[in-house]
């Protein structure tokens, strides 16, 4: 009898771990005046954050990236109609 085993590759390229500088890119150019999230944190506070929170808000993404894994509240939205 004889056995065969298989190795599985991944053939997908690697997806390099998101940088500090496209943090702050994607941050800088986020739209004001807009309603917050289920957070309550309006865009304007990420936008106009400082160093600190940029790095902390990297770190954070490259724990969730490393994890590959979202939080439950990411995946949760609100919707409110508005009827004219």
């Amino acid at each position: 009898m004889q056995t065969i085993v298989r190795e599985w590759t991944n053939n997908q390229p690697q997806t390099p771990l998101p940088s500090y500088n496209e943090i702050c890119f994607i941050m800088n150019n986020l739209k004001l005046n807009k309603a917050a999230g289920f957070d309550n944190i309006p865009p304007e506070l990420l936008k106009h954050g400082d160093r600190t929170l940029k790095q902390k808000l990297h770190k954070l993404i490259l724990i969730v990236w490393n994890k590959e894994q979202l939080p439950q509240q990411w995946n949760e939205g609100i919707i409110c109609p508005i009827y004219k």
